[in-house]
Order: structure tokens, then C-alpha cells, then sequence
């Protein structure tokens, strides 16, 4: 009886804690990014594929840019969205109300993503914690990354479903899941490809870890890599299932873009950014891309470092953050260039990767 007052408790307390933080979204973010879109890096970039969609739907040829480029070029969604509530309202106001939903949507995906670790209360403070990360703030206000965001909030909301899948094998936690990453796919597609390795890959990990009693771990990793191979095999059938429609899925609903990037004859060159930068010799571009926006992961990394190496259930989650934190510093290591490859490392932008490690950080935050 104390045990089920203590878990309803919990859910009230957890909940309570949710409304909260979704409040805060709109008297924080909500009364601010009207004012600060407009010095954002990328948010006037965004609006002018939004107004494209607005003036011509089914024409993907944009002449207004140079010699004019087609916007099959980057996935669709966020600006079709924009451009939508645009027939409503200005596309400044449409950006700002679009960004206000998203955030939104993921503080509700932290929330989501936070109960397959802890409890429900924990997740409450961990959408608190999402509304007050300088990570968030950062990639919202001063870069106007909508893509981004987008897609993050709807991939945080797709794992909780995937883990119940592996668990119960239950179809409609399998839709729920590609339903919520069909949206990651359509709007930000590094998103949806690194994704797949920093986040999806963990979760079935940790669900298939979760299928084995800890008394059949055994003492070493040794028999507990080869347990959990066992449990993979067992479940070879969801795994491919699961596999095989997100990899058709992202083929099909970006087609276009896909076609585009392979037809294309223009070669993609290296973009300077200073998230590559080495950070001992330019501290500034440590500033902005990686104390900045880390600065309470950094803080409590100690408190991570324990929670993540404390049960074997999380060890794929600890591969994942100390990777997205080893790539976030950029050129200040050797290793995120040879990990990558060259090439990819003189494309992407690094930042990305310490922002990843910063939300895969806050269910072990919110914890302590």
C-alpha cells in the first residue's frame, strides 16, 4: 500500500513539475524570441525557405538567391510549418510562435526521455532543467536553429516508444516510434543519421540490457556482452523490423533531398567555423561553442561520470556522451578529425555534438 501511494505521489509530483516547466517555456522563451530571432544566426535563412513555400508550394526552384537554388536542398518540414501559420500571421510572428511549440514539444520529450531512466518526479525536474539549459537557450536565441530543435524534440519523444517496443514488443509502440521519427527525418536529417548512433543506438541497448535479470549478468563484461548478444538474438525480428522501415522511411520522405545531394554537381567545400577551431589557441571559440553552452554538464561531471558508469544499463549512454563531448571540442584533440574522417569533419559543425552530450546529460542532472 505505501509502495502505490509512493508511486502515485510521484506521477502527481512529476506532473506537477511538467506543468511547471511548460509555463516557464512561455513566460521565458515565449516573451524573448521575438526579439532575439532577429540577431540569430540562422533564423532569417530559415524564414526565407519558409517565405518560399508560402509564395510558390510546388515550385522548388528559388531564383531570389544568386543564380538561384533549388530547396530540395534541405529537408522541408520546419519551413513548410512556418510558412503555413504564416497565412495567419507576419513570418517573424509565425517563426516565434513555431519556436515557442517546438520547445514545447521538447521539454515534454525530456520528460518522456528522463522516466526510462528514473522516476517520474525526476523527469519533472529535468523539463525544468530543459527550459533553463544554456545549451537550449544558446541554439535557440544566438543561433536560431529551428531544424535542429525539431528534430531533437521529436527523436526524445520517439525512445521512450522504442524502448517499450524492444520491452513488450507491442506494435503500437513501434508506430508511435516512427511516427515521431518520421518528424525528426523530415526536418533536420543529421539529426535523424547521427541519431541513430548517439541516441537510438543506446536505447536499444539499454532496453535489451533490461530484458536480462542482473543475477545472469555474471561477474565480468565478457558474459555480460555475450548475455546481451544472447537477448539481441532473441529479438532479432523486432531489431530488423524496427531497422529496415526507419531506413526506407528516411529514404522516402526526404526522396528528394537524397536525389539532389547525389546529382548535384557543385562540391561541398569546408564552411570555417569555430567550433573546429583548437580552443587552447583560439579561447574564444571554446567560449561560445563549448563552456558556454556546457557549463552545467561540466559542472556536474562528476555527479554524471558516477551515474552513467554505475549500472551496466547505462554503459551505451556513456559511450554516447563521452563521444558527443570528445567531438563537441573540435580541433583541440586530434581524435574528432580521425574519428570522423576528414571529410566529415571539415563539414559538419562540431557544436552540435556537445549540444547532443548537453541532453543526454540532463536525466542523470536532474537526478542529482
Amino acid at each position: 500500500m505505501q509502495s502505490i501511494s509512493q508511486g502515485i505521489w510521484d506521477e502527481i509530483t512529476g506532473k506537477k513539475l511538467l506543468l511547471i516547466a511548460l509555463s516557464l517555456v512561455l513566460l521565458t522563451h515565449g516573451i524573448i524570441i521575438y526579439f532575439t530571432l532577429p540577431k540569430t544566426y540562422d533564423a532569417f535563412v530559415h524564414l526565407f525557405f519558409a517565405d518560399h513555400y508560402s509564395r510558390f508550394w510546388f515550385e522548388p526552384w528559388e531564383y531570389r538567391w544568386y543564380t538561384g537554388f533549388l530547396t530540395t536542398s534541405y529537408p522541408p518540414l520546419v519551413h513548410q510549418v512556418i510558412a503555413l501559420i504564416g497565412k495567419l500571421f507576419p513570418l517573424k510572428v509565425a517563426f516565434s510562435i513555431y519556436a515557442v511549440f517546438i520547445l514545447e514539444c521538447l521539454t515534454i520529450g525530456t520528460y518522456r526521455f528522463t522516466k526510462i531512466f528514473f522516476s517520474k518526479s525526476i523527469a519533472g525536474v529535468a523539463a525544468i532543467l530543459t527550459v533553463l539549459l544554456s545549451s537550449i537557450v544558446e541554439t535557440m536565441h544566438v543561433y536560431g536553429q529551428m531544424p535542429t530543435l525539431t528534430g531533437l524534440a521529436f527523436l526524445l519523444n520517439a525512445l521512450p516508444f522504442l524502448y517499450q517496443y524492444i520491452l513488450c514488443k507491442k506494435s503500437i509502440h513501434l508506430l508511435m516510434a516512427l511516427a515521431f521519427l518520421a518528424v525528426t527525418v523530415s526536418s533536420h536529417h543529421v539529426t535523424a543519421i547521427f541519431g541513430m548512433v548517439f541516441f537510438i543506438a543506446p536505447t536499444l541497448f539499454m532496453a535489451l540490457t533490461d530484458k536480462v535479470p542482473v543475477a545472469q549478468f555474471g561477474k565480468n563484461i565478457i558474459s555480460f556482452i555475450l548475455k546481451i548478444i544472447q537477448t539481441a538474438w532473441s529479438h532479432l525480428k523486432e531489431l530488423i523490423l524496427f531497422g529496415s522501415i526507419m531506413v526506407f522511411m528516411t529514404i522516402g520522405l526526404i526522396f528528394p533531398y537524397w536525389y539532389w545531394s547525389k546529382t548535384d554537381p557543385i562540391t561541398q567545400v569546408s564552411i570555417p567555423h569555430g567550433s573546429r577551431d583548437n580552443f587552447l589557441l583560439h579561447p574564444s571559440s571554446g567560449l561560445i561553442f563549448y563552456i558556454i553552452p556546457l557549463i552545467l554538464v561540466i559542472s556536474l561531471l562528476p555527479a554524471i561520470t558516477f551515474s552513467l558508469t554505475r549500472h551496466k544499463r547505462y554503459l551505451g549512454w556513456a559511450v554516447a556522451f563521452f563521444l558527443c563531448m570528445l567531438f563537441g571540442s573540435g580541433g583541440t584533440t586530434p581524435l574528432p578529425k580521425i574519428l570522423l574522417g576528414e571529410n566529415a569533419f571539415n563539414i559538419l559543425t562540431l557544436d552540435r555534438f556537445g549540444f547532443w552530450a548537453s541532453i543526454m546529460a540532463i536525466p542523470f542532472m536532474a537526478k542529482f
